[in-house]
């Protein structure tokens, strides 16, 4: 992705309680963050689950999105969720009946291990209020609350680290090494969730290399402690790798100040391209736009996202 130096550090506003910033974590790692605030009543953070699989920037487009991130995993050969997923209290997806999943000879003694892995809820309490937690999937929501959406992934990033607990780190019987599924320990294009300890919501994206998975990004312990760095007591690591996908809508200057050059891939064809050495006074107050961040090229289709959308 092309960028320039104007947004590194530098919060831009996509809308009220939504600020979007670039930060260069070191010459190999670039994040891209979005801070919700949905205490301001403006915004609403949302799962989507597609019916078969799409790109993140179609699934944003029928949303109404200001954000969307990919999220959970999924099958590669027929994008059957591998993760739990629950919108509108009714759960959608039930991994123990994914037979890729189960009938996989190596992943048969971590199946426990697989199912119960973290995910990130949206609770109601008793005045129907909203709260954000991660949690493993066999843990109950706290008393008088009730789960209305879900989306299962992992491993938790924070307050613990729990790649080996989710088995997404194993040691297959009789082996003499671990496996590791998603390269925990090496760099690579990511994509996690981050609550603060006031309820802010933080969605981030790192940059891998497009040409060779694991030479440029994050591992996922450097990327725990980013998002504590960023302000986050607790956080969820999502499907990352040629997954990882960031789309946001911005008006024209703000997407000129991140660097983005080309509004995003709604369907199937990629849109016409966006200027970014239009002056402000030439691009302030057009309508937002939904252009990508970070995704790989052609950009990946995928079974869910979460989004931030306006609340009408």
């Amino acid at each position: 992705m092309s960028t320039t130096s104007s947004a590194n550090g530098k919060r831009l506003e996509l809308a009220k309680g939504v600020t979007y910033e670039r930060v260069d974590i070191d010459d190999k790692a670039r994040a891209h963050v979005v801070f919700v605030d949905t205490t301001r009543g403006a915004v609403a953070i949302k799962p989507y689950m597609s019916d078969s699989i799409e790109t993140t920037s179609s699934a944003a487009a029928k949303n109404n999105a200001i954000v969307a991130i990919n999220a959970g995993f999924f099958n590669l050969s027929d994008g059957e969720s591998t993760s739990y997923i629950t919108l509108g209290g009714k759960q959608l997806c039930e991994p123990k009946h994914n037979a890729a999943l189960v009938n996989n000879e190596g992943l048969k003694p971590f199946l426990t291990n697989i199912f119960n892995r973290s995910e990130l809820r949206f609770l109601i309490d008793k005045n129907s209020k909203v709260h954000m937690k991660v949690q493993a999937h066999s843990d109950a929501a706290p008393a008088g609350y009730r789960v209305v959406d879900s989306i299962q992934a992992g491993p938790q990033l924070l307050p613990k680290y729990t790649a080996r607990e989710e088995a997404f780190v194993r040691r297959p019987p009789g082996a003499a090494k671990d496996a590791d599924s998603i390269g925990t320990n090496m760099r690579a294009a990511r994509t996690a969730f981050g609550i603060t300890k006031n309820g802010q919501a933080v969605l981030v994206c790192v940059e891998g290399r497009k040409t060779k998975e694991f030479a440029e990004g994050i591992s996922l312990p450097n990327l725990a402690e980013f998002m504590r760095r960023i302000g986050c007591e607790s956080a969820i690591n999502f499907d990352g790798g040629t997954s990882t996908t960031m789309v946001l809508s911005a008006r024209p200057e703000i997407a000129a100040a991140i660097g983005v050059s080309k509004k995003t891939d709604t369907g199937n064809q990629s849109c016409d391209t966006l200027s970014t050495s239009q002056s402000a006074s030439q691009t302030e107050g057009k309508s937002p736009q939904l252009v990508t961040v970070v995704a790989s090229s052609p950009e990946r289709r995928v079974k869910s996202i979460i989004y931030v959308t306006p609340i009408k």
